[in-house]
């Protein structure tokens, strides 16, 4: 990768803009701009129905609080990088309020420590979220709907959730890493992946990490995923399906629960 770390920010961006090496590996440390690229223009998710591309182009131009995006590829996965990168560039020109920085696993290891990055590619939403919401590999099909909430959420709307859910996910004082395993053809991962990220946006002990299953096959492996949605909590607790809200929360509260005991 070309450039140096001694170099300020605004130095580099003005000597190397916003570019896509032909690799499929994207430079370092860079702040995306706000002009849309007009060759994009007709650039459409695989797999997603055109209402569903217009939904959530929607959503990122109904955000009034800035939302910023920050965007971690890497050439050992080109494909699902550019494709996410793209996603993400649709995103941004449909939005006033939504910003892109784009960064790549080897020419950004620090700051991919410092967010704890792990996995790539990988879109973190920072806004008014109060916990962490990411969203692992690139979304198409039914993940955009997923997609549309995790921009909304991130810029303050409402989570919808229950009172009583609400005042027990404030009430947490124990860390809660939820992981939900979705894939863009099915609808029925839609509810849980929701879930998750209207919990992790009301609580800063609560990270949600929404994943699509196909791009991570041996993380998926790790987590005995066959079928999707799965959801992990804490690494602990493991289920399959679209349960409701309360039995979800009853599910996931109870990694927090050392073995035998009881949750209320």
């Amino acid at each position: 990768m070309e450039g140096t770390r001694s170099t300020s920010c605004a130095e580099r961006m003005r000597r190397h803009p916003p570019r896509l090496l032909p690799c499929g590996m994207m430079t370092h440390s860079v702040a995306e701009e706000k002009k849309p690229d007009p060759e994009k223009a007709a650039w459409r998710p695989a797999g997603s129905s055109p209402l569903m591309v217009e939904q959530l182009k929607t959503a990122a131009a109904s955000v009034k609080s800035a939302v910023e995006m920050h965007y971690f590829g890497s050439g050992a996965n080109p494909t699902a990088s550019l494709d996410g990168l793209h996603l993400c560039q649709m995103v941004r020109d449909a939005g006033p309020s939504m910003t892109l920085k784009v960064f790549d696993a080897e020419g950004d290891k620090d700051e991919c420590q410092r967010q704890g990055v792990l996995f790539f590619p990988a879109t973190l939403l920072n806004g008014l979220n109060s916990g962490g919401l990411r969203l692992l590999g690139a979304f198409t099909g039914w993940e955009l709907r997923i997609l549309s909430e995790a921009i909304l959420l991130a810029a303050g709307a409402g989570t919808g959730l229950s009172a009583r859910t609400a005042q027990t996910i404030c009430s947490l004082q124990r860390p809660l890493a939820l992981k939900v395993f979705v894939s863009p053809e099915s609808e029925f991962c839609v509810r849980p992946a929701l879930l998750a990220l209207r919990m992790a946006a009301l609580s800063g002990h609560i990270g949600a990490e929404i994943v699509n299953s196909a791009d991570f096959p041996v993380m998926s492996e790790r987590y005995r995923v066959e079928n999707t949605p799965r959801t992990v909590a804490n690494d602990t607790v493991m289920f399959d399906g679209a349960p409701g809200e309360a039995h979800f929360m009853e599910l996931v509260m109870g990694a927090l629960v050392p073995q035998g005991g009881i949750y209320r």
